[in-house]
């Protein structure tokens, strides 16, 4: 079984969380929120990015689940750039079951990918992420109980007209869930909800080549997924 790991990369931090150098801002629930959310350059290379197909990604995943971001943590930035994030479960598909956890995504506020802006507090996603738990005896107590999102199978849920739906900004699942009976909404619908998708968060959803989102229901993709 492939196992996507990020050795390479571990082996370049340094083990002191940045976040204490970097200034906040604090949300209405008194948490640190994300300072920015695109840097200053761009990553040539991600190495969350492989393509497996819809068996591969669930289970090569601890953790599958709904999740809200509720705080910023803090970053690495030297060489390679790590941001940790807090975020509460709403719903856990594979993986830890309630209350929050903590995740790690690739890129900082000093360096990440123009595609793929940083997580902030409020947003909602689904997410495929992996235990760190096995890198702690080489880099450090660390990465003791984080999860490291998939940066190239990541979902954002929006809930529209009270019906909770799945943006693909990437178009990463097409081939994955086309092929497994899950069809891509199209027409008046899939364009109202890219609307109210760039309305609810601009940043993320105008970043990058591709601004026109894949839309999936929500009920539907995660019964596919459990």
């Amino acid at each position: 079984m492939k196992r996507i790991t990020s050795i390479l990369l571990l082996a370049a931090l340094t083990l002191t969380i940045s976040g204490c150098s970097i200034k906040a801002p604090i949300d209405e629930h008194g948490r640190k929120d994300t300072p920015a959310r695109t840097g200053n350059g761009v990553v040539s290379h991600n190495p969350g990015y492989v393509e497996f197909s819809l068996d591969e990604i669930i289970q090569e995943s601890d953790i599958i689940a709904d999740v809200t971001i509720v705080e910023w943590l803090g970053e690495y930035n030297k060489r390679s750039n790590l941001t940790f994030f807090k975020a509460k479960l709403n719903n856990s598909i594979k993986g830890e079951g309630s209350g929050e956890i903590e995740i790690v995504q690739y890129g900082s506020t000093k360096f990440i990918d123009v595609e793929k802006p940083l997580f902030k507090n409020g947003n909602r996603l689904l997410i495929f992420a992996r235990s760190m738990d096995d890198d702690v005896d080489d880099y450090g107590d660390v990465f003791k109980n984080k999860y490291r999102v998939f940066d190239s199978r990541l979902l954002y849920i929006l809930e529209y007209k009270d019906q909770l739906y799945l943006l693909d900004r990437g178009g990463d699942f097409d081939y994955a869930f086309d092929n497994e009976g899950i069809k891509k909404l199209e027409g008046e619908l899939k364009d109202s909800i890219n609307e109210a998708f760039r309305e609810h968060d601009p940043i993320f959803a105008e970043k990058g080549i591709r601004r026109h989102c894949d839309v999936y229901n929500y009920d539907d993709f995660i019964q596919k997924v459990q």
